[in-house]
């Protein structure tokens, strides 16, 4: 999958716009921009108009993202020359030769690439699955504080008058028990004392 984007008659030397263009050959489409984008040469912004041009076509056609492009081609051959003339002295005359060229640029994708971007998203995906996670693990925890809080309340609002009934309950249950006790304790003592004067 390819994109071309062309530039016709740019009133430039072709050998300005090869110095740029050997520079940006063969790598991404986003670091051939930045490394346009900071080149002191007006040739560089000629190179990066038609370079954009490039992406917009390819994401046209086929739909993909700049991300996965890579800068395959790029030449710039010679156009047509202006002549001009330049008086000198004695009637003479120098030529001035006003070059043009042709900009060619080709974008393609680039597998590598489009692997590294894969990893890249899977990766992501993965990270942000892994705090999800932990989030639903604090709100089981703040459910259970929750709980723990309202049973804590439900504790504390009840009445005073069934607390008190509680403990008169418990109470008389505990002196029941203690009498039955002591009259156990009774009998086992006349028993005792019965068998005593029987054996006398």
């Amino acid at each position: 999958m390819e994109a071309k984007a062309k530039q016709t008659n740019i009133r430039m030397p072709a050998r300005k716009i090869r110095r740029i263009i050997n520079a940006v050959r063969g790598k991404s489409v986003d670091e051939a921009m930045k490394i346009l984008k900071f080149m002191p040469y007006f040739a560089a912004e000629v190179v990066e108009k038609n370079l954009k041009c490039a992406v917009a076509n390819a994401e046209e056609k086929w739909g993909i993202n700049s991300e996965e492009l890579i800068l395959s081609e790029a030449y710039a051959d010679e156009g047509p020359t202006y002549k001009r003339a330049r008086p000198r002295a004695q009637g003479r005359m120098y030529k001035i030769m006003k070059r043009t060229s042709h900009l060619t640029i080709v974008v393609k994708v680039d597998e590598k690439l489009k692997e590294k971007l894969k990893e890249q998203k899977n990766k992501t995906k993965k990270a942000k699955t892994k705090p999800q996670t932990a989030k639903t693990e604090i709100k089981v925890s703040e459910k259970a504080e929750m709980q723990v809080q309202n049973k804590a309340e439900i504790i504390e609002t009840k009445p005073v008058e069934e607390i008190q009934q509680e403990t008169q309950i418990n109470t008389t249950e505990n002196v029941h028990q203690e009498v039955q006790s002591e009259s156990n304790v009774e009998q086992v003592l006349e028993d005792n004392l019965e068998n005593n004067e029987e054996n006398k």
